[in-house]
């Protein structure tokens, strides 16, 4: 007999309660529950996790610059949970899971279309409370296969961007290196950190 079958004759003596809660939960869960995404798909609310060489460490701001292995840069907010930034060096390798960031638009956002790209505070994104930022950017390659979107921002600092939104794809078609872009996305936050020989 099934264990449901099992549980609904317990039931039916007046038993259930020897049976516990969590045994009964088992056999009702949802078959349609959401299941988390693989690492190789990762959004914009969800971690990826990624091998990077150091590039720089700002350890007032929190801020990394880390290089992958297919040479793309990317400048992340290391989050205050997260251990051992102190002894990181330039040429490190670490593992990093980290929220990406993910284009939320093309050009200036109506409230801000009188005005030059600023920074600005948004809800947080994950355990880290993550900026939205609008900025001039400079192309520096572009990848409408994978929907990728390198950039050096206006503070001179190097992005990698995930383009996912239809619209945003069409854009990106008529992006080339060089061009200067406004762009508004979520500010990379890593939330955990290893390094070669760390647990």
């Amino acid at each position: 007999m099934s264990r449901a079958g099992v549980i609904a004759g317990l039931l039916s003596l007046g038993l259930g309660s020897l049976v516990g809660p969590a045994a009964y939960a088992e056999d009702n869960v949802p078959a349609d529950r959401p299941q988390a995404s693989s690492v190789g798909d990762p959004s914009e609310s969800e971690t990826t996790t990624a091998s990077f060489s150091v590039q720089s460490v700002d350890r007032t701001s929190r801020l990394m610059i880390v290089q992958s292995a297919d040479g793309s840069r990317m400048t992340v907010r290391v989050a205050p949970t997260v251990e051992r930034l102190d002894e990181l060096r330039k040429g490190d390798q670490v593992e990093l899971d980290y929220y990406p960031a993910t284009v939320l638009g093309f050009g200036a956002p109506a409230a801000q279309a009188h005005q030059a790209p600023t920074r600005a505070s948004a809800p947080p994104l994950g355990p880290a409370a993550a900026q939205v930022i609008t900025t001039n950017g400079r192309v520096r390659a572009v990848d409408r296969e994978n929907g990728t979107l390198q950039i050096t921002t206006a503070d001179g600092l190097p992005q990698t961007l995930l383009v996912r939104e239809p619209a945003e794809r069409r854009q990106l078609r008529s992006l080339h290196p060089g061009d200067t872009v406004v762009v508004t996305y979520p500010q990379p936050v890593a939330v955990g950190l290893r390094t070669d020989g760390s647990t």
